[in-house]
């Protein structure tokens, strides 16, 4: 099975899980009672049948058993009876997943992702001049997207504004492994500190609030 890797972090866990199966490659992965076989039914493009598939078999590698995924009405992804928050993102190759005791967020991207059409959308003039700056352009165009998108699936805040509300604080440093990022919502700040890893061709971030 591809679980790429395990990452035990304060309060929780990060699973990695490298896509090669087929939908058939699951076969019984879903309980007869599961809520999950119903959701899997009204899915059609194989792709995203593999996606639903290989989350739910990272899931149950994390927890130790089968367990369904319920969504809020804004799409974000919760466990009944559970005192676990949970992420999920998916690349064209890779699921990443977050379980932790506070409200948590993760993204990843394959590193040839090109983000660069639709960069003046979410970043601010300073990120971008300081992007300008930057020895990989690219890399961190890339990094400051995954480390938004991140910050974003932590918040409850419906609408932010990836270039007005969240901001990479550069002055703060950019080291290997991670950045600091301000999230300004309801005439409040908080600072999250993110962590990120690069993994067969993929990065990934995430933070915990």
């Amino acid at each position: 099975m591809p679980l790429l890797k395990k990452i035990t972090i304060k309060g929780g866990i990060i699973g990695l899980w490298k896509i090669t199966e087929l939908p058939s490659d699951f076969q019984n992965l879903i309980p007869g009672k599961s809520a999950d076989l119903i959701t899997f039914a009204t899915i059609k493009p194989p792709h995203r049948q593999v996606e639903f598939l290989c989350t739910r078999a990272l899931l149950k590698e994390l927890t130790g058993a089968y367990t369904t995924v319920f969504y809020h009405s804004d799409g974000r992804p919760y466990l009944k009876n559970s005192s676990k928050h949970i992420s999920i993102s998916h690349s064209k190759n890779m699921v990443a997943l977050i379980l932790n005791d506070n409200p948590a967020g993760i993204d990843v991207e394959t590193t040839d992702r090109k983000v660069e059409k639709v960069a003046h959308k979410f970043l601010s003039e300073n990120e971008s001049a300081d992007i300008l700056k930057s020895t990989d352009q690219h890399f961190n165009t890339l990094l400051y997207w995954c480390a938004k998108e991140a910050v974003f699936k932590l918040s409850s805040s419906q609408g932010i504004d990836f270039r007005k509300q969240i901001f990479i604080c550069s002055e703060k440093g950019i080291n290997e492994g991670s950045l600091t990022a301000e999230l300004a919502v309801h005439n409040k700040k908080q600072t999250i500190l993110l962590n990120y890893t690069v993994t067969e061709n993929n990065v990934i971030v995430w933070g915990v609030e």
